[in-house]
């Protein structure tokens, strides 16, 4: 991109106005990242790059404070390796020496009345949006309860009018037709529609239609990332689809690997309600939830169950296991994962909540270690163990050490943790670790090497959670959430979550709660930087007469309904209380009604998810 664009640029808001340098116009920005030349100017560190947007801000007071002589040297370093063009922040004025020197060489010098943080985060966007690979694909982008899925198809098959469903199902359009796809770094695919395109929707029969004028603002979005790319394709009677779906199937658009799907149409099937499926199953792999390995791995045990019961002799099971103080066997979760997953965040999580852990444990030693637990109620009543590649030869024997466990009528749930490849090499590139599988080749080697070896037992896994989008924290809370124990005669547990609705609904969360109704603590001066548990931003939130009311439905709500999901044998509910940036009217109400809940002897978890967040 030229230099031009930015100061024909209406879109980004970045203020700018030309100094000097005005035949410097033409010259090429060639990298996507702005450039503040700091301790450079000294050349005592760094270096200014060639062909990139130097931007200055405290440079020039530095600048101002020196004698002319060594203003003129600075100068002569900051311009040596002709920088793209040079930005001065807050419109502050420029020594006459760096104009001068600009306007010789040919450099644009801009000058912009923006605050040096909003110019950088503008110039940072404009970049992004102008310098990262993209292309337009013949396709379909419609947000799906938050998801983004691209449909693909050839010219006809409908995916148009399945969009069209959809909005009417409350979703929202993004593209319809032509999809303009962004690679956003890292591994990130936006999607949105040209100018001339949008909101609009050809549909055969009727035309072109507008979806903002006939269905209102909340129907369609600019822009969303793609995390689904479903294909539709003519159902051929020759050919069998996939029946169960127990391999997961990835499509690369522009380098990035994207869920896949593919989903016959025939006249009588419902697409839009299969891309609506498919989306909510999307949603619960990513809370670690895979249906079809699950059906896959009940069914395999109900068939090892039946071929076990006709051997006369020999058991291959192991003593009861020792009860907890309800009667029960105790729990054992074992817990495996590739290296870099998060194996060791989530063992502390499950320390944290009760569990006895033991690590590395040899998986022959399994069975053993169970039975010999003390079998006196109430002393270990949860059990934690960690297996993973580094006992690669004992790994083919780990289902029959599991079944010997469950056929002492043991509670054991295996649990595996997943993470995407690129994920895992930026984790050891950060940690500068090397990867147990490969302590003298590449970090990709080893990957590779691991999931080779731990394919079969993440096929038996009894859930699966993908760590690469959650936080170390995240993944603390789901873990605690999924094995807090809940005893018989307690009921289920109650999670309140608060969020910020910028940010998304959190995709574990079974009813929201919206509190964007309530005045908003964040336009005080006084408040802003607070978040709900501050007793100033409490008062201001709970002091509104509509709060107090709506904390009394809430709660008249959740008492009378809770038993009935008890009964439904769900053990958690979790709730989530949403406001604009999650920091403020969520945090105090979910605060609130905890205490209420806890004061009517109601188990309850407390998270705040965006309570960190600024802005």
């Amino acid at each position: 991109m030229e230099v031009r664009q930015l100061l024909e640029s209406r879109d980004f808001d970045l203020r700018l106005r030309l100094i000097s340098g005005s035949n410097g116009l033409e010259r090429s920005v060639d990298h996507p990242r702005v450039q503040r030349p700091g301790l450079s100017m000294t050349g005592k560190a760094g270096r200014i790059d060639a062909d990139r947007i130097l931007m200055l801000d405290d440079e020039i007071a530095y600048l101002n404070a020196l004698t002319p002589e060594e203003r003129e040297q600075v100068i002569e370093r900051l311009v040596m390796n002709r920088p793209a063009c040079i930005v001065v922040a807050a419109g502050q004025a420029i020594p006459r020496e760096l104009d001068e020197e600009a306007e010789r060489l040919g450099i644009c010098l801009l000058s912009s009345s923006h605050l040096a943080e909003t110019l950088f985060d503008r110039l940072s966007e404009f970049l992004q949006e102008h310098m990262t690979e993209s292309k337009g694909v013949h396709a379909v982008l419609v947000d799906v309860l938050g998801v983004g899925v691209l449909m693909l198809g050839k010219s006809g098959i409908g995916k148009s009018e399945c969009a069209l469903d959809l909005v009417m199902r409350g979703h929202r359009l993004v593209a319809d037709d032509i999809v303009m796809l962004r690679k956003r770094p890292p591994l990130a695919l936006l999607g949105g529609c040209s100018p001339l395109l949008q909101h609009n929707m050809e549909i055969r029969g009727l035309g072109i239609i507008n979806i903002k004028d006939l269905y209102g603002v909340s129907a369609v979005r600019e822009q969303k990332k793609v995390e689904l790319v479903v294909e539709l394709v003519e159902w051929h009677a020759q050919e069998i689809p996939d029946r169960l779906g127990v391999e997961d199937r990835t499509h690369n658009l522009l380098g990035v690997e994207l869920p896949y799907l593919e989903i016959p149409v025939s006249p009588g099937r419902n697409t839009a309600t299969l891309v609506e499926v498919a989306a909510r199953n999307h949603l619960l792999k990513r809370q670690g939830h895979h249906s079809a390995r699950e059906f896959r791995a009940r069914l395999d045990q109900a068939l090892e169950d039946k071929g076990s019961a006709r051997h006369s002799g020999g058991d291959r099971g192991m003593n009861h296991l020792p009860l907890d103080s309800t009667g029960n066997p105790i729990r054992v979760v074992v817990l495996s994962g590739l290296s870099g997953s998060g194996k060791s965040t989530a063992v502390h999580a499950l320390e944290d909540i009760g569990f006895f852990c033991i690590d590395n444990l040899p998986v022959v030693l399994l069975p053993k270690v169970v039975e010999l637990f003390p079998s006196q109620a109430g002393e270990i009543e949860q059990i934690a163990l960690v297996v993973d590649a580094r006992e690669s030869r004992f790994l083919p024997e780990f289902q029959e050490n599991i079944d010997r466990i469950r056929a002492g009528a043991g509670r054991v749930e295996v649990l595996f943790l997943d993470c995407a490849d690129r994920v895992l090499i930026r984790r050891y590139s950060e940690t500068r670790r090397r990867h147990p599988l490969s302590p003298e080749g590449s970090i990709e080697e080893g990957i590779r090497n691991e999931r080779q070896l731990l394919a079969r037992l993440r096929e038996r896994a009894d859930r699966v959670i993908d760590t690469t989008d959650l936080t170390p924290h995240q993944l603390r809370e789901l873990v605690q959430q999924r094995y807090t124990l809940c005893r018989p005669g307690t009921g289920m547990n109650l999670a309140l979550v608060s969020f910020g609705f910028k940010h998304g609904i959190p995709p574990q969360v079974d009813l929201v709660f919206d509190v964007r109704f309530l005045p908003n603590p964040y336009f005080s001066a006084e408040l802003r930087d607070l978040d709900g548990r501050h007793k100033e931003v409490r008062d201001f939130v709970l002091g509104n007469s509509y709060a107090s009311l709506f904390l009394e439905h809430v709660m008249c709500f959740l008492t009378t309904f809770r038993p009935l999901y008890d009964l439904e044998g769900k053990s958690y509910l979790t709730v989530g209380i949403g406001c604009t940036g999650g920091r403020h009217r969520s945090v105090a109400i979910a605060e609130e009604l905890g205490q209420r809940l806890r004061a009517n002897e109601l188990p309850v978890i407390i998270q705040h998810r965006d309570s960190e967040r600024s802005g």
